[in-house]
Order: structure tokens, then C-alpha cells, then sequence
């Protein structure tokens, strides 16, 4: 969580490695799965230890969160995102 990088920083991995996005986990907040940094990073770490088992696809150009249901939801990018504190980790 700290420091948290710069919005040049993301932009300048990007540049550096020639992708559009960059995918991390293994930080269980309350908030993931979900698109940070202006939907430049994807974060999807679910905490399956409590039962919860999702995964994230790529459907022609749309990002969908997939449940072991089946079930399937938008994923989409939500400013707020960005704001996150200490009190969201789990």
C-alpha cells in the first residue's frame, strides 16, 4: 500500500514492457476484484481461503468477473477505486 505508485510510474511500466495493462494479486482488499490507476491495473486476488472463488476474462473487449456459478458481472472501472486506504486490506 506504501508508498503507492505514481500515475507515471504505471504509465512508464507500460511504455517500458509495450502492454496495455498491468495484472497484480496477492493483496486480499475488499474492493478487488477491480481496475485501478485509471483502469490501467487489474487487481484480482480473491481471498479463496473464505470461499470465495471468482476469475476474470477477457469477452471480446469486456472484462467480465466469473464466479464458480457461473455467474457472470461487468467489471468496469470506478475512480473511487483509487482512493484506497489501509482500512480496506483484509
Amino acid at each position: 500500500m506504501k508508498p503507492r505508485a505514481a500515475m507515471s510510474q504505471v504509465d512508464g511500466t507500460l511504455q517500458l514492457y509495450d502492454c496495455k495493462r498491468i495484472v497484480v494479486g496477492h493483496t486480499i482488499v475488499d474492493k478487488n476484484i477491480a481496475l485501478y490507476y485509471g483502469g490501467k491495473v487489474l487487481a484480482l486476488d480473491m481471498n479463496e481461503h473464505g470461499d470465495d472463488h471468482r476469475a476474470v476474462l477477457l469477452n471480446h473487449g469486456q472484462w467480465v468477473i466469473l464466479n464458480d456459478k457461473g455467474k457472470r458481472s461487468k467489471l468496469v472501472y470506478r475512480p473511487a477505486n483509487d482512493n484506497l486506504t489501509d482500512d480496506d486490506i483484509k
